[in-house]
C-alpha cells in the first residue's frame, strides 16, 4: 500500500516538472515575428560602410530595363545605408513570398556551399520596416536581405509583385503606378530595390534566387554570374488597364490555382499559408494551361 502511494506521488512529482519545463519553454519560445534568420556570427558595433554600386562592372551587369522584370533600383554609391525596424507585419503577406524567403534562406545560408555562410553579417527577413515620417505609412518590404563582408553592407529590398489585390481585383503594381515614389525613397535611404514578379517567382522559384544570389556576388565579389534573366526570359510590365482585365479573366487564380476569398473574409487567401512546393528550388514548374487571352500573353512575356 505504501509503495503504491508513493509511487503515485513521484509520478505527479515528475508530471508537475515536466508541466514546469514546458511552460518555461513555451514563455521563451519566439513570436513568428521574433524569429529572424541570421547568420551566427553578428556584425562589429562599428563596421565601415564603402558601398561600390558606381563600378562600371556593375552598372553595366545590372543594367536592366525598367520596361521588363526583374526591376533593380541602385543607390548612388556612397549613401549611408539606414538600417530597418523590425516588429509584427500590419499587412498580410503575398502568397509567393514566404516560399522565396525560404527557398533563399536554404540556398545561400542553410546549403553547405551557401554565399551568405562567408559573410561577417547576414540576416533574411520579412518583418522589417522603414519609417518615413510621422504622417506616413512605413515601407513594409516583401523579404529584407542585410548582409555584410569586411567594410562593405548591402541592404536588398527584394519585392514580389502581383497585378492585382485577388480578393478585391483592385490593379496594382502598374506602370505610372505609386511604386516608383516608393523606390526612389528607399534607394535614397542607401536601399537596394529588387522586383521580381509573382509569375516569375511562382513559374521559376529557382531563376529568382539565382538572380538574388547574383547581385550579391556582384556587389560583394565583383563576379557576374549570368542567370536566365540575363539571357532573356522576362516578363513585361502591365498597365492599369491590363491588370483590370486580367483580374475579370481570374488569371491569378488560373497560375495559382487557388480562389481567393471576399475581402470581408476573416482569413483572406493573401494571408494563407504558401502552397508552392519548396523543392521548386530544385526543380521548376510545368506551365499551367492559361485562357486563349492570357496565354498570348505569357507567349510575348517569355
Amino acid at each position: 500500500m505504501l509503495s503504491s502511494l508513493l509511487f503515485f506521488l513521484a509520478i505527479c512529482l515528475l508530471s508537475a516538472c515536466l508541466i514546469t519545463i514546458w511552460r518555461a519553454r513555451q514563455k521563451r519560445k519566439p513570436k513568428d515575428y521574433e524569429r529572424e534568420e541570421v547568420s551566427p556570427t553578428k556584425p562589429e558595433p562599428h563596421t565601415p560602410i564603402a558601398q561600390t554600386y558606381d563600378q562600371p562592372q556593375f552598372l553595366q551587369a545590372v543594367r536592366f530595363s525598367h520596361e521588363s522584370y526583374p526591376l533593380i533600383y541602385v543607390p548612388q554609391s556612397g549613401t549611408a545605408p539606414q538600417r530597418p525596424r523590425f516588429r509584427k507585419r500590419e499587412y498580410p503577406q503575398g502568397i509567393t513570398e514566404q516560399t522565396l524567403k525560404r527557398a533563399l534562406y536554404r540556398h545561400l545560408v542553410t546549403h553547405r556551399s551557401g554565399l551568405l555562410r562567408r559573410f561577417t553579417y547576414s540576416q533574411i527577413s520579412s518583418n522589417a520596416y522603414i519609417p518615413t515620417s510621422s504622417t506616413a505609412r512605413a515601407y513594409e518590404p516583401d523579404i529584407t536581405i542585410i548582409a555584410e563582408l569586411g567594410d562593405q553592407r548591402l541592404l536588398l529590398d527584394i519585392e514580389i509583385d502581383e497585378p492585382y489585390v485577388g480578393s478585391t481585383g483592385e490593379p496594382t503594381h502598374y506602370i505610372q503606378g505609386r511604386d516608383a515614389d516608393r523606390d526612389m525613397h528607399l534607394i535614397s535611404l542607401g536601399w537596394l530595390v529588387l522586383r521580381f514578379s509573382e509569375m516569375q517567382v511562382h513559374h521559376n522559384l529557382k531563376g529568382c534566387v539565382q538572380e538574388v544570389e547574383r547581385i550579391l556576388r556582384l556587389i560583394f565579389i565583383g563576379e557576374d554570374v549570368p542567370t536566365e534573366f540575363t539571357g532573356g526570359k522576362r516578363t513585361y510590365r502591365w498597365t492599369r488597364e491590363r491588370a483590370s482585365i486580367w483580374a475579370e479573366e481570374k488569371y491569378r487564380e488560373q497560375y495559382l490555382q487557388v480562389t481567393f476569398s471576399s475581402p470581408k473574409s476573416p482569413t483572406s487567401s493573401e494571408e494563407t499559408s504558401d502552397p508552392l512546393d519548396e523543392s521548386l528550388l530544385v526543380s521548376e514548374v510545368e506551365n499551367i494551361p492559361l485562357s486563349q487571352s492570357t496565354s498570348s500573353l505569357a507567349e510575348e512575356a517569355f
